[in-house]
């Protein structure tokens, strides 16, 4: 019985060698793991020729709560500028939610059905991502979005930085004093920022 027991640490001990190097060899090769979630980028990046990149964001505030979307093709070129008023938003990661939401209700009504999701809110595209079942308040909005996203051919739905999403985050805060839902014109300062993008 004890040499057995002394096998079988002695394989434990091999496997967390073996996993050791390994997760050495993928740093060294593909920089630090940042846990579940795809590794961030540092500025925006443009999508291939076949996909629409849309990017979303939500603004909270005691005053009310907004939305930005800012949707691009594969040259950087906004297509659609659009910002909308959210509503019954209750927090600021319910806001971000319902960015994710208003940017594939508009992906599905513009008949786009390949496209590249990102938003700044990583704790939302961790939940969404989960195959947890998610009981919290906004639980029925990650569920909503899980199923709208079985309706398209292929959403890559992936977090960013804010430096990456600063167009959408823009667009957000503008939508804070927006009527309803608008596509807009964006003030200088926002097209400045967007074309720095693809710098």
């Amino acid at each position: 019985m004890r040499g057995s027991l002394r096998e079988k640490k002695e394989m434990l001990s091999r496997l967390e060698g073996y996993a050791l190097n390994f997760l050495q060899e993928y740093r060294n090769r593909n920089g630090r793991l940042e846990g579940h979630i795809n590794v961030a980028i540092k500025k925006w990046t443009q999508p291939t020729r076949d996909l629409l990149k849309i990017n979303v964001n939500g603004a909270y505030s005691e005053n009310g709560a907004g939305i930005g979307l800012v949707f691009r093709g594969y040259q950087g070129e906004i297509q659609v500028k659009m910002v909308d008023r959210a509503p019954g938003a209750i927090d600021a990661e319910y806001t971000e939610s319902l960015a994710f939401v208003m940017g594939l209700k508009f992906a599905k009504d513009f008949g786009i059905s390949h496209c590249i999701l990102e938003g700044d809110a990583v704790n939302v595209v961790n939940r969404i991502n989960s195959k947890k079942p998610d009981l919290s308040v906004s639980g029925s909005v990650m569920e909503g979005i899980r199923n709208m996203l079985s309706e398209f051919t292929m959403v890559n739905l992936t977090y960013v930085k804010r430096q990456c999403n600063s167009t959408a985050h823009l667009a957000a805060q503008l939508s804070l004093a927006a009527n309803g839902s608008q596509f807009v014109n964006f003030p200088k300062n926002v097209m400045v920022v967007a074309e720095a993008d693809l710098n």
